[in-house]
């Protein structure tokens, strides 16, 4: 409006034209931005649950094959999606623009009128608008800056243009209430006072997370599809430490792999924690991250990480060919320069077991992978999440049990998949002489319902399928190790610790698996809907229940036995006994008393 005053200041008919014209396309294209970053905000949250941003969608218009590749279409399909696409935002523009055009012209005849023919008052009419105009920018823009800083920006965050272009300082992920605060301030403590040179072995440690693997569709842990020949080969070796039953503290990536490197269960999780690979850099380890997908654009992801990281290697710093591509982390890997004898730690982040990793066709071993190609929508119908009828949660647009098979199918063949880019792994690192003598973790950041309950997917619930993940531990000397029953994301950082003769940081809330098995009640919950999930597992001797509420109400309540049901298809709430009952829900009211259940925030909204 400020250009067009401008150009307005001399008054004759063809300048008006140009005002109209510089106004119409400022309007077009403010107007359809707004419109486009809502839509796609509306989109974002539908299917994944966070509010896009820039750098998403950077990466998705460089790789927008790669983004449909996984989808159950043909490439004359993809290619008619992305036609649809295009010709979609170019008919909301053209539309914008008719309007646009309507409302400049009378804008600019009116604006013409009033500010007059005469030279000097034309002038000064036009100063004294853009005067006023400057002060509305100027008022507008200092109560954005000071929303922004009020409060680290915790009032703009989910807000969809915000979020766009992450004006907030902190994360919608990161709201600091008081439990996040407190564990913040804990960990600054316990990160000042940790030893600074204590005797320890200093091995190298390898992480190795697969997105979205379950461990009970894994060879290794007893399925019936030989999915994981390369560690179940291990295991047979007796240099594979296997938990029986590990959990993950959520359903999601971003708190899988937080509660992993800090410790904490994700109500506690912040920018402040004390992490793993804080820890062994602070004592002299190189830490290098070789992660599939572009944790680059998930900000929350990679500003957890921090600056304690001398290599991180992803899809934007490694410009590959396809986000979501283990080949890629393999590539970069392979370049690395030998074993110095200097300590270091490696975190693998893979996408071959999650359903947007890249599928190489050696390993579609299981068929059908898609029986119906054109129900894609149906299937991201489910991936979204599920609709409650009454008391019982059912898939919203239900898919044939053809369908769910080649679903399946495909799950298995990215588990295969999964397990030959761990021997690569496996076999760089021994032959760059990394693997001798070290600790290797290996573990999922969530599980995956395949309809188990009716959703397809995760983020929105914790049933088993959901949360139950591998933990497996590679360790030439593999009788450290006394707990093989049970086991959460918390227990891994503590375990390497342990294991490296170093003291556990007495902030951090895990447990070592080289210290026995004890009786223990577990936190883990869900961000996703209006109403988050919440669970507790109950391990005492032989017995293993699970309590799950969603939203505030009781009648939501859910108790299962692991131990006798374990496919958690017997609600046990009305026939388990009141004291045990009781017990749950008053431990339920004691741990999540200051986690805020009910989200107002854009990205929580259904």
């Amino acid at each position: 409006a400020v250009i067009t005053l401008l150009i307005g200041m001399v008054h004759s008919p063809d300048q008006s034209r140009w005002c109209a014209t510089v106004l119409t396309a400022g309007l077009t294209l403010l107007i359809s931005s707004v419109l486009i970053i809502y839509a796609s905000a509306f989109v974002s949250n539908a299917f994944w649950g966070d509010t896009i941003n820039y750098k998403i969608v950077l990466t998705f218009l460089s790789q927008a094959e790669a983004v449909l590749e996984f989808l159950p279409l043909s490439p004359q399909q993809r290619k008619g999606v992305l036609v649809l696409l295009v010709a979609g935002v170019v008919l909301l523009i053209a539309l914008v623009f008719l309007g646009c055009r309507h409302i400049a012209h009378r804008l600019v005849s009116t604006a013409a009128s009033w500010i007059g023919s005469e030279p000097g008052e034309a002038r000064l009419n036009s100063l004294r608008m853009a005067g006023v105009l400057g002060a509305i920018a100027v008022l507008s823009g200092g109560a954005c800056t000071g929303l922004a800083a009020w409060r680290n920006g915790v009032h703009l965050q989910g807000e969809p243009i915000c979020s766009f272009f992450q004006l907030p300082f902190v994360s919608n992920v990161f709201q600091y209430d008081k439990a996040r605060l407190a564990a913040g301030l804990e960990d600054t403590n316990s990160l000042v006072n940790y030893p600074k040179s204590p005797v320890f072995q200093k091995k190298n440690v390898i992480l190795i997370v697969s997105d979205a693997l379950r461990a009970d569709r894994m060879g290794v842990y007893g399925y019936g599809r030989d999915t994981t020949p390369f560690l179940s080969g291990l295991f047979a070796k007796g240099v594979l430490h296997r938990v029986d039953m590990a959990l993950s503290t959520c359903s999601e990536t971003f708190c899988g792999i937080a509660s992993t490197l800090a410790s904490r269960p994700f109500h506690q999780i912040s920018f402040r924690n004390f992490k793993l690979h804080t820890l062994l850099r602070n004592l002299g380890y190189r830490v290098n991250f070789y992660l599939s997908g572009d944790h680059h654009a998930w900000n929350y992801l990679f500003d957890f990480y921090g600056n304690d990281v001398d290599e991180i290697h992803d899809f934007r710093s490694l410009k590959s060919s396809d986000f979501a591509d283990d080949q890629n982390i393999m590539e970069a890997l392979e370049t690395r320069a030998p074993y110095d004898g200097n300590p270091n730690l490696f975190y693998f982040h893979l996408m071959s077991s999650h359903v947007s990793g890249k599928k190489y066709p050696e390993f579609e071993r299981f068929k059908p992978v898609f029986a119906d190609g054109m129900r894609v929508m149906t299937f991201w119908n489910e991936m979204a999440g599920t609709i409650r009828v009454g008391d019982k949660v059912e898939t919203a647009g239900r898919l044939g049990a053809g369908e769910l098979e080649a679903i399946s199918n495909r799950y298995d063949n990215g588990v295969l998949q999964t397990d030959s880019f761990m021997q690569r792994i496996f076999h760089t690192l021994d032959e760059k002489g990394y693997l001798k003598g070290s600790i290797v973790v290996i573990l999922g950041d969530h599980g995956d319902g395949l309809d188990e309950h009716g959703h397809i997917g995760h983020t929105r619930y914790l049933y088993q399928e959901d949360i139950r993940v591998p933990l497996l531990i590679y360790d030439e000397e593999r009788g450290h190790y006394r707990n093989d029953k049970f086991a959460i994301q918390l227990d891994v950082a503590p375990t390497i610790v342990d294991r490296l003769g170093l003291p556990v940081p007495t902030s951090w809330q895990g447990v070592s698996l080289l210290q026995p098995a004890k009786d223990r009640i577990t936190l883990h919950q869900t961000r996703r809907g209006s109403n988050p999930c919440f669970a507790l597992v109950g391990k005492s001797a032989g017995s293993l229940m699970k309590y799950m509420r969603c939203g505030t109400d009781r009648a939501n309540d859910q108790l299962f036995d692991l131990v006798a049901d374990p496919g958690e298809r017997t609600n046990l709430v009305g026939g388990a006994e009141p004291a045990q009952l009781a017990h749950f829900r008053q431990e339920f009211d004691s741990r999540f008393s200051t986690v805020a259940n009910l989200c107002t925030r854009f990205e929580c909204r259904d």
